[in-house]
């Protein structure tokens, strides 16, 4: 016969299933919160090396135009005739590589002229100290002289008056021992003055002079410098990339005769090249180029224009 039973409970079975519920639910919003994973890559492709701190360079392919970087314009200090010309547009230079050779003759007259003066002026100063010198020791050989004839009347003063007492000498013999030691004495301290007078302005005599040769000094440096600027030098390194002279060609009216382009590497790569540094030919004049890749729809320039020239 059938026995009646009571119904089992389901609460162990909810359990388990709301804490299966909970842990799905958990790991649906952990890997909902995940970044998404790094996409994979060969390995051929990857370049590998260890992190330093500094410039990236990242060489590409790819056609382009090169631009400058920086470009200076290199000039003569003063205007001159082109005598020779030692470096071509596209050659690398340093700071001090001698493009041309100018010539200038009333710039090279200064500069002798000056060397001449200063020459003049240091034979003047040594005149003046010598001159000076012996001024001064002749003054204190007259001193000297002087002290000793001072000396001798103030004996012979004392020895009048001691002969005065026996009647060995008149009255107006022993005045005049008297007054000839007094006329010494006087001398003697004339002397000691002017003495003193000529030993004090020795040194500001010599102090002015020396002045003038300092001046005479600094207008020889600047004319020489002038004279050393007809060798006309970059000043930094790069590559000359214009040069409108001509030897024979006088400079004084073509303002600036050459420019260069400050560049990483001298040499100039075509399209579809690494980019490099070029050398541009387009003007008239010589410049150092540093130069980056311009590709039709952006163009990468770092730095700006250099210094404007100045006229010859």
């Amino acid at each position: 016969m059938d026995i009646p039973r009571a119904p089992t409970r389901s609460s162990k079975r909810n359990v388990q299933g709301g804490i299966a519920a909970g842990g799905l639910i958990l790991v649906t919003f952990l890997l909902a919160s995940l970044k998404p994973a790094a996409p994979s890559v060969d390995r051929e492709v990857v370049s590998l090396d260890a992190v330093r701190r500094g410039t990236m360079v990242r060489e590409v392919r790819g056609p382009g135009t090169l631009v400058p970087e920086h470009i200076r314009w290199i000039s003569a200090l003063t205007p001159a005739r082109v005598e020779r010309i030692f470096v071509q547009p596209g050659t690398p230079v340093q700071a001090n590589t001698v493009l041309l050779e100018l010539a200038n003759p009333d710039v090279q007259i200064e500069a002798l002229d000056a060397q001449r003066q200063l020459t003049a002026a240091e034979g003047e100063l040594v005149n003046l100290r010598t001159s000076l010198q012996g001024g001064r020791l002749t003054q204190a050989g007259v001193v000297a002289s002087t002290r000793s004839l001072y000396l001798q009347a103030t004996r012979d003063a004392a020895v009048a008056d001691s002969l005065k007492v026996i009647g060995g000498l008149s009255r107006n013999d022993v005045t005049l021992a008297h007054e000839k030691a007094s006329e010494l004495e006087a001398r003697y301290d004339i002397e000691k003055q002017r003495l003193d007078l000529l030993t004090s302005t020795v040194d500001s005599q010599l102090a002015v002079q020396r002045e003038q040769v300092v001046r005479l000094r600094a207008i020889t440096a600047f004319r020489l410098s002038r004279l050393s600027s007809l060798q006309v030098r970059p000043g930094e390194e790069g590559v000359l990339s214009e040069l409108n002279l001509q030897p024979g060609r006088d400079d004084s009216r073509e303002g600036r005769p050459a420019r260069k382009a400050q560049g990483r590497d001298p040499h100039s790569r075509d399209t579809g090249a690494r980019p490099r540094d070029r050398t541009d030919r387009s003007g008239g004049h010589a410049h150092r180029n540093r130069c980056r890749a311009r590709h039709p729809h952006r163009s990468l320039r770092t730095g700006g224009d250099g210094d404007g020239g100045r006229r010859a």
